[in-house]
């Protein structure tokens, strides 16, 4: 390394540490705190694979019934209750 070049990492090295110095000294920033909501309220929830393609659907329809309905990696409706009683493997069926 010639001499040149050890006064660049030098001088690269205190400003390092300089900066490092004024930026502790000036206020911290603190992370703020998520006040994630402790209840989620709605009609329907949709979930949805990566790509956007509904997996599950969980709803109330008019009469208070819910239903729940799982779909297949190819959008093709997988279990559903109660509406269909499809039930699944080794599950009770009423």
């Amino acid at each position: 390394m010639t001499r040149r070049e050890a006064g660049f990492v030098m001088v690269a090295a205190l400003a390092g540490f300089l900066g490092g110095t004024v930026a502790n000294g000036i206020a911290p920033v603190h992370a703020q705190e998520h006040n994630w909501p402790k209840t989620l309220t709605a009609e329907r929830l949709v979930i949805v694979n990566p790509n956007g393609a509904r997996r599950v659907e969980i709803s109330v329809d008019n009469q208070g019934q819910g239903n729940m309905q799982i779909y297949d990696e190819h959008g093709r409706l997988a279990w559903s209750a109660p509406d269909m009683h499809l039930w699944p493997a080794g599950g009770p069926r009423p």
